[in-house]
């Protein structure tokens, strides 16, 4: 096998220019060069073609380029026509996407595929729901305003590590039959071997925003915005999963899923869960997932696993306007980014979190406020 990389230019656009009518003299000049750029880095083989290999798709490409039409209204002598400045049409200017965490993902799809991880854990359950009439207590105070400053941030952190969280296991718990025989048909599966395929993360990252300008005089910009990034990611992955040994008859199975599901079973990794401000630690690092993978290899053997991570950058000019009164058209263009990783016999690791998502954001924030405030609410768990 060979390792290989491609590239290719996107759309190419000619300059655009400013020039002044009475004279005919050029005075501006627009970018010149390709709107975007896609490059591919793979392996070569042989049919037929059965060995995974590593995978990295980058595509930079500006759809909608910003370009500058009309008259200045402070100098009529000069005229634009259809130029555009580089900071709307070179795809330099777009995003780049970040490095994957690849030992993060690793051992978030281990902790995955443990057989043994609760659907919903009925010994935590009953041990926070001492909590309730605190809970209930706090969001009184909160609808009938009396938390005065402290109560917005208190409001929210009940919200998300209590109410979220109990009525996630109230679900559940509703759909407990159904999480019982899924459980069953994969440990059958796993029993046989089996292929798996499961997503482990999909939604918005963050947003980010900045200013842009192009064109200053003394009367003002041709063009002014406000240039906004959402990165949207999407990680996935396909493992051959068995189970190390055996399991007991069809009926014994049947109360084993049950077992595993209400996390009724033996495993020591649930214990992280009931130590207090653990919660704090799996928002930045993957111990809790850590353990789950540890105790998931001594039941299952994980012979083959691709990850695979999507990052999306879609960017857009937002309140564009021109001082100058000229028409325009506001930038849109993205970044996608795919890759794959192959890991032959994956293995566990502790590892950072590699970013933080909204919900985790606004607790830490109305922790933080909480606490300068001096607020008492608990949180137990995220």
């Amino acid at each position: 096998m060979t390792t290989r990389s491609r590239a290719r230019d996107l759309d190419y656009r000619p300059a655009g220019f400013g020039h002044r009518l009475s004279t005919g003299t050029v005075i501006y000049t627009g970018y010149s060069g390709f709107l975007g750029n896609e490059s591919c880095h793979d392996t070569t083989m042989s049919p037929p073609f059965n060995v995974d290999h590593d995978l990295e798709v980058l595509k930079k490409r500006i759809d909608t380029p910003i370009m500058l039409s009309g008259r200045n209204k402070f100098d009529h002598d000069i005229s634009y026509d259809g130029l555009n400045p580089e900071i709307g049409s070179n795809y330099g200017y777009l995003p780049n996407p970040d490095p994957t965490d690849w030992a993060y993902w690793e051992t978030k799809a281990l902790a995955n595929l443990n057989p043994s991880k609760p659907v919903i854990s009925v010994p935590l359950f009953l041990f926070e729901f001492k909590d309730f009439p605190e809970m209930l207590r706090s969001a009184g105070h909160t609808l009938m305003g009396k938390g005065g400053l402290k109560g917005f941030p208190d409001g929210y952190l009940n919200a998300h590590f209590g109410w979220v969280p109990f009525a996630s296991d109230v679900k559940s718990l509703f759909n407990i039959a159904k999480s019982i025989n899924d459980r069953w048909r994969y440990l059958r599966q796993l029993e046989d071997g089996h292929r798996f395929k499961r997503t482990l993360f999909s939604g918005q990252v963050n947003t980010s925003s900045y200013d842009v300008t192009y064109g200053f005089t003394f009367d003002g910009y041709a063009y002014r915005a406000t240039r906004q990034e959402i990165r949207t990611d999407k990680v996935w992955f396909t493992a051959n999963a068995k189970a190390v040994g055996p399991f007991p008859p069809d009926t014994d199975v049947k109360t084993l899923s049950a077992r595993q599901v209400l996390g009724l079973n033996t495993n020591p990794a649930s214990v992280w869960d009931f130590i207090p401000w653990s919660w704090l630690i799996d928002y930045f690092g993957n111990v809790g997932d850590f353990m789950q993978a540890n105790v998931g290899l001594t039941q299952i053997a994980v012979t083959r696993m691709c990850i695979m991570h999507l990052q999306d950058f879609q960017c857009t000019d937002i309140r564009a306007r021109s001082e100058l009164g000229l028409d325009f058209t506001p930038l849109a263009g993205s970044t996608t980014c795919k890759r794959r990783k192959v890991f032959g016999n994956p293995i566990p690791w502790l590892a950072s979190k590699p970013f933080l998502g909204a919900g985790q954001k606004l607790a830490l924030g109305s922790l933080l406020t909480s606490r300068a405030l001096g607020s008492s609410v608990r949180t137990a768990r995220n």
